[in-house]
């Protein structure tokens, strides 16, 4: 969810600011917060570079909750499995 208002936002502030294609504005914006900067797009004016550097930090915020997420749905899973396991294994009723 974060890392399409991500690439929405650069399609909106990229198109307008450098007047890049939409397809241009999302490539610049996935090799950006890959932290790759291939350096075939870059920002050329002086407002457009400083909206660039706080969109970077959003974009490493935005992979971050992304894999945090992850993190904790296969976390919640294993737990989850293993407290049913303890409850059929404990469970004096079940055999």
């Amino acid at each position: 969810f974060y890392f399409a208002i991500y690439v929405i936002v650069s399609l909106y502030v990229f198109g307008l600011e450098e007047g890049w294609p939409p397809l241009d504005c999302v490539y610049f914006s996935i090799i950006t917060v890959t932290t790759v900067g291939l350096g075939d797009y870059v920002p050329t004016t002086a407002g457009a570079k400083i909206i660039c550097s706080i969109f970077i930090y959003f974009g490493v915020a935005c992979i971050g909750l992304f894999l945090g997420l992850l993190l904790a749905s296969s976390l919640d899973d294993a737990s989850r499995k293993a407290a049913k396991e303890n409850q059929v294994n404990n469970c004096s009723n079940c055999a």
